[in-house]
């Protein structure tokens, strides 16, 4: 009895808050397309509520790492096969209150993707081993640090809750077409994941450059930098990645001796003209757009009236 109130009250603690929808300062919409969330800007909520986080896909996972000299597939860590649908969240937290809490594991295989959404928003995500053992599965976090054992029978009925979605996948050229399909998803609550080999943001801006800032002697922080440019050009549309930062001391660590910072800005073509704040810019790389969209057939059929698909 003890401990299946303690699996209770740890489902408890994990499944808080989808509720807070708050948008981050410098949150980028599309006038021409509507209020579009830009799911690859934030960060994943690590907390949902079932009540209100209205459905679960399960996906294979795929490796976003090179092994054994396999390279990642240009959607890693998400897949374009057999990836299947509940609309009823609740049912996990069922499973859960079957399972036996393990605590951190280590080393788990990554079989499939257990990805928790409201609507086309994803907020959080669990992996799940069903190599290990013959007759159990293992659902853990990203982090190792919790896990869940439930019997293959337990889990092959929860799958048998689930639907199996179709998958189409696009690649264009045309922006505006390609974008008119992401507002489409968005609307129809299709999820829409991008390639690995074009711009995160190509449902906003037309390309991308990078920007590499070195100071000596002087302190030099990613942050700083950033809002720099921003009060610069704040009038404009653009967005910062921050790829890396290096800080380097004197031998007693009394002062800075090298600062490094590289990031990627996202931008339209009149933007990177302007900027010239720093001279150490790349060139400007116009970006595609490649993606699949999930989803039911018919629905996903009214995109090939917009744009033809790749497969």
């Amino acid at each position: 009895m003890k401990n299946k109130i303690l699996i209770i009250n740890i489902v408890l603690l994990i499944l808080v808050s989808c509720k807070n929808n708050k948008k981050e300062e410098g949150y980028e919409t599309s006038e021409q397309y509507g209020d579009i969330y830009n799911e690859e800007k934030s960060t994943k909520q690590f907390n949902y509520d079932s009540a209100n986080c209205n459905r679960l896909i399960i996906g294979i996972y795929s490796e976003t790492r090179e092994i054994e000299n396999k390279k990642p597939s240009k959607y890693a860590p998400y897949s374009t096969e057999k990836n299947y649908e509940l609309l009823l969240p609740k049912k996990l937290n069922e499973l859960f209150a079957k399972s036996k809490k393990t605590g951190y594991c280590c080393c788990p295989n990554r079989n499939l993707s257990i990805n928790f959404y409201n609507k086309t928003k994803e907020f959080d995500t669990k992996l799940v081993d069903t190599t290990e053992y013959k007759d159990k599965v293992i659902i853990f976090d990203e982090g190792y640090q919790s896990s869940n054992i439930v019997s293959k029978t337990e889990w092959n009925n929860f799958l048998n809750e689930t639907e199996l979605l179709t998958s189409n996948e696009y690649f264009s050229t045309n922006l505006n077409s390609a974008r008119k399909v992401y507002n489409y998803a968005l609307k129809n609550n299709l999820v829409l994941k991008t390639s690995n080999k074009v711009s995160k943001n190509w449902m906003f801006f037309d390309g991308e450059f990078f920007l590499k800032v070195k100071e000596y002697g002087n302190e030099l922080k990613a942050e700083d930098l950033v809002d720099k440019i921003k009060e610069e050009y704040k009038d404009d549309k653009f967005e910062i990645e921050v790829l890396f930062q290096k800080h380097s001391y004197s031998k007693d660590k009394s002062e800075y001796y090298d600062c490094e910072i590289e990031m990627k800005i996202y931008c339209n073509k009149d933007f990177y003209n302007k900027f010239n704040l720093y001279k150490s810019k790349s060139t400007f790389k116009k970006t595609n757009a490649e993606f699949f969209v999930l989803g039911k057939s018919e629905t996903l059929n009214q995109i090939d009236k917009i744009l033809k698909k790749v497969k």
